[in-house]
């Protein structure tokens, strides 16, 4: 299936956005890409009963860099990302919120 994804200004981003590279995870099901801005877009690959290819990548909020984002990789084995801009190289991980409910907590 072929199909477009975009950038919304709902989401952090900005109408004049410029991707400069791309990379999928087949472990997190996510389509991530890097922009001038130093912004690192994700999608996440949404499993419903949708025809319209959009409906089925959601875009997550920005996660600002700092600077222009020149290659970004997922890792084959983890759900790691490493975003370099040329003079710096950033890790990033989906951590999960946790949390534990007391049953003596109202």
């Amino acid at each position: 299936m072929n199909g477009t994804v975009s950038l919304r200004t709902a989401k952090s981003f900005s109408a004049t956005d410029t991707i400069t590279c791309l990379s999928y995870s087949n472990i997190k099901d996510c389509l991530s890409a890097g922009t001038v801005d130093g912004k690192i877009a994700n999608w996440k690959h949404c499993r419903i009963d949708e025809e319209k290819f959009d409906k089925q990548w959601i875009l997550q909020e920005a996660v600002y860099i700092g600077s222009k984002v020149k290659m970004i990789n997922w890792s084959t084995i983890s759900g790691i990302l490493a975003v370099s801009t040329g003079f710096a190289v950033t890790l990033l991980k989906e951590q999960p919120i946790l949390s534990y409910m007391n049953k003596n907590v109202s």
